[in-house]
């Protein structure tokens, strides 16, 4: 990384110095110049170091890696058309043009697949000069990816015999750096990068990106030079390269998980007639629809309500204690019925996009289709999503409540007990 950030930046410094009599350029960490007359200009990347992951778990800032490939491709069609042969079912997730410069999707260029071939083309709007880099990424694999911030230490030293050609070089070589710098782009490590060709496979990237320079001072000091008594002036400036590190280690293939392809949720009640504790054993959950209009007509007597979305209104110590009139099952099967109805409506409370539906009943409710519902609720696009869980949650509820209830009930009317 230290390397593949000097070698990105030293360019724009020697540009900017030009040819001098006795003067060099170097990368790296250097020695002072022992002969008379010699100039030199160093640029160091010294130290990259990074902020320890947040709260007490190491691994807490990672993510998953997948098996990828970095291709280096020249557009075609006057530097506007890339197309990515051998591409079919890859993702497509990094354009940078050139090397180094992420271009946005929609911004920059566009994406669609290759007819019949099914590869991805990549659109510029605009022409590019020179080759482009992209990143695709395949199957998921074993490894992971660390996003951290990060700080390299940066230093520019030159050294002159004359204290003033040291001020001038380092200087104009500063002049040249910081702006290279504020238009950096991301830098990746020249010894740790992905596959450079197809099909995606395992590798190892370290990335800097969003990177910001801060200056943060100055020296100058002078030394013989070599083993005379001539002198030897330096001059340096320090500055810290602050921004993200990015870390992927993708091989292999990742452990096999199970996946939960269905839950069935059994519910019965068992115990003593009168009041007392509930204990939930296994049975069908079709038999939440035994809270029947006997029940529920029986249920809304007892508890002085008067109709069954009152019913549910009443506080859950009061239909724990019972009534006389109310055996435990029952008693459990309205419980039952109450948390399961204030589990699907949480989501609605005060839910002012949906408001229109409020005043529904849960009858004609399930009875629409998804546009109706749309349509009811404002026609709003964006709400289609919810509509669609709104008419799973609809089934739900006819499931708990009875058909004569349902008809009766408003939803607005659940909600506000929820």
């Amino acid at each position: 990384m230290l390397r593949a950030l000097e070698t990105r930046l030293i360019p724009a410094v020697s540009a900017a110095l030009g040819a001098e009599s006795g003067l060099t350029v170097q990368q790296g960490p250097a020695l002072p110049p022992t002969s008379a007359g010699a100039k030199l200009v160093s640029l160091w990347a010294q130290t990259l170091s990074l902020d320890p992951p947040e709260g007490d778990d190491p691994s807490s800032g990672r993510g998953d890696a997948r098996l990828s490939a970095t291709l280096t491709r020249t557009p075609s069609s006057g530097g506007k058309d890339l197309r990515l042969n051998s591409s079919v079912g890859l993702t497509l997730t990094e354009v940078e043009s050139p090397a180094g410069v992420l271009r946005q999707p929609g911004d920059d260029y566009l994406t669609e697949l290759h007819s019949p071939s099914g590869d991805w083309m990549v659109r510029f709007y605009q022409a590019q000069a020179g080759a482009a880099r992209v990143t695709l990424t395949g199957d998921a694999a074993r490894g992971f990816t660390d996003r951290r911030k990060g700080r390299i230490a940066l230093t520019l030293t030159t050294w002159a015999t004359s204290l003033a050609d040291a001020d001038r070089l380092t200087g104009k070589a500063l002049a040249a750096l910081l702006p290279a710098l504020d238009d950096l782009g991301v830098v990746d490590s020249e010894e740790l990068s992905f596959r450079t060709s197809l099909p995606p496979g395992a590798g190892t990237r370290l990335r800097l990106s969003r990177a910001v320079a801060l200056l943060e001072g100055a020296s100058r000091a002078v030394a013989p030079l070599g083993a005379t008594t001539t002198p030897l002036y330096s001059s340096q400036v320090t500055l810290s390269l602050r921004g993200a590190i990015e870390l992927t280690v993708a091989y292999g293939s990742p452990d096999p998980q199970g996946i939960i392809e269905g839950v069935r949720l059994d519910a019965d009640v068992r115990g003593a007639t009168g009041p007392g504790p509930r204990v939930i054993e296994a049975r069908p959950l079709v038999d939440l629809r035994s809270v029947t209009p006997t029940l529920a007509a029986r249920a809304i007597s007892a508890f002085g309500a008067n109709t069954l979305a009152e019913l549910l209104l009443v506080p859950l110590a009061e239909l724990e204690r019972g009534d006389p009139g109310l055996t435990a099952s029952d008693r459990a099967k309205l419980i039952t019925a109450r948390d399961e109805v204030s589990e699907i409506l949480a989501v609605y409370v005060n839910h002012a996009r949906l408001g229109p539906l409020l005043t529904q009943t849960i009858d004609s409710l399930a009875g629409q289709s998804a546009a109706s519902l749309l349509a009811a609720a404002g026609g709003d696009p964006t709400l289609s999503a919810e509509i669609d869980a709104l008419r799973v949650d609809l089934g739900r509820l006819a499931a708990l409540l009875d058909t004569t209830a349902a008809k009766s009930v408003k939803l607005g009317d659940l909600a506000r007990r929820s």
